[in-house]
């Protein structure tokens, strides 16, 4: 696993500090405004990196990323590592596509792989995959926000939700141990009727979205997860992941760094010096 990181550090200039460095235990008390300078540039770095990820802020080329997992920003962690040097890093599985991006795929293979994976009575495997839908008061987790006729449709004090009533174990259909599977109450959908009945035509794009829409208890959430399935078939002539390219938020992370650390970092050098009685030439 890739694990991307940005470190940002103190590099002494010249001979005198170099020689101070290694003789004084107390770097933070000889040059107060160096420390100061890195730990603050570290932590503007950590949340520029952040504001990439989460889309709150645009990469250099322009590009705008949605937030595709909670657990990418998550594990976007900062820590200090020794004397003056900061670790900005992300050890999540998704970091690497999201920064390198990926060739075009065939989604359909992980059926052959995934202990999610069911198998129909003529030996089809299937899938059950998820698609969130946020409200537009979340303020994170994952999916798109849905439209305001929807939102209000749930709202209705009528529309019940639906829950996981419990789990069995079953043989995985791909060889691997028993794997856990929910039971199920459902409760209302959001249906192609519903939809028109809200003025959301089923056959546009968000319309095709959102049908059959089911909201799941989950009193952390506020309100509910509300979330469609579809059913991804080795038969299914679509689930094709197209070509991604690399976002590269750290990356633009670390190069905002270098454009700023020279600076920042002279002239709080400067300071230090001027404290005690000396000069930069």
């Amino acid at each position: 696993m890739t694990t991307y990181r940005v470190e940002i550090g103190v590099g002494l200039m010249g001979p005198m500090e170099g020689l101070l460095a290694e003789s004084v235990a107390d770097f933070r008390a000889l040059f107060p405004n160096q420390a100061h300078a890195i730990k603050h540039l570290a932590r503007a770095a950590h949340i520029r990196w952040l504001e990439y990820a989460s889309g709150k802020r645009a990469l250099p080329n322009g590009k705008q990323l949605q937030a595709v997992s909670g657990t990418y920003l998550s594990s976007i962690r900062i820590e200090e590592d020794g004397e003056l040097r900061y670790v900005i890093y992300s050890d999540d599985p998704k970091a690497e596509w999201i920064e390198e991006g990926f060739p075009s795929f065939d989604m359909k293979k992980m059926l052959r792989t995934s202990d999610r994976a069911h198998m129909g009575k003529d030996g089809t495997r299937y899938m059950y995959i998820p698609f969130r839908h946020k409200t537009s008061g979340a303020t994170a987790g994952l999916g798109l926000v849905m439209p305001q006729a929807a939102e209000s449709w749930w709202v209705s004090p009528n529309r019940q939700s639906s829950a996981v009533t419990g789990h069995y174990r079953e043989a995985s259909v791909n060889g691997g141990g028993p794997v856990t599977r929910n039971t199920y109450t459902w409760g209302d959908r959001l249906t192609r009727a519903e939809l028109e009945g809200i003025g959301i035509d089923p056959d546009s794009k968000i319309g095709q979205r959102m049908e059959g829409m089911v909201r799941f208890q989950n009193n952390e959430d506020r309100g509910g997860q509300h979330v469609t399935f579809r059913v991804m078939s080795e038969k299914s002539s679509g689930w094709l992941m197209p070509k991604r390219d690399g976002a590269f938020p750290a990356k633009a992370a670390f190069e905002w760094v270098q454009q700023h650390y020279e600076r920042v970092m002279k002239t709080a050098l400067e300071e230090d010096v001027k404290n005690m009685g000396g000069r930069i030439q």
